[in-house]
């Protein structure tokens, strides 16, 4: 059986998604910032989205600072408690510090790669 998680950090200048099937990489982008979204639903529907293609629930994993605009994405409400439906779960994570780059690419994932390792115990 495949686990499916979503790596989500977002800031001020950019949304990085990070997608992995157990500790393999499926899928890495590099998205505009949530508080330029103009659709609410935006980050909900890409989500939905990638669980209707997977066939699967997907957990994801969401690191913000408390400073940061994370709300704009709608995957936590106005006291900060994290989304849950059929499609996806999210969890709330503090940024942990960098490790090296693993793979050359669109940016930097390797903080995104450690949040796999912290999620590992509750993520499904």
């Amino acid at each position: 059986m495949h686990r499916y998680t979503v790596m989500l950090s977002t800031s001020m200048s950019r949304t990085r998604l990070l997608l992995l099937d157990g500790q393999d990489e499926l899928m890495r982008a590099a998205l505009p910032p949530g508080h330029l979204l103009r659709q609410r639903r935006a980050a909900r529907s890409l989500l939905e989205g990638i669980s209707l293609w997977l066939d699967a629930q997907v957990s994801v994993v969401l690191s913000a600072d408390e400073a940061e605009p994370s709300y704009y994405l709608d995957l936590v409400d106005e006291l900060g408690v994290p989304t849950r439906s059929v499609y996806f779960e999210v969890r709330l994570v503090e940024r942990g510090r960098r490790r090296p780059r693993r793979l050359r690419g669109v940016c930097d994932f390797s903080d995104l790669r450690q949040l796999s390792l912290v999620a590992g115990g509750g993520a499904r």
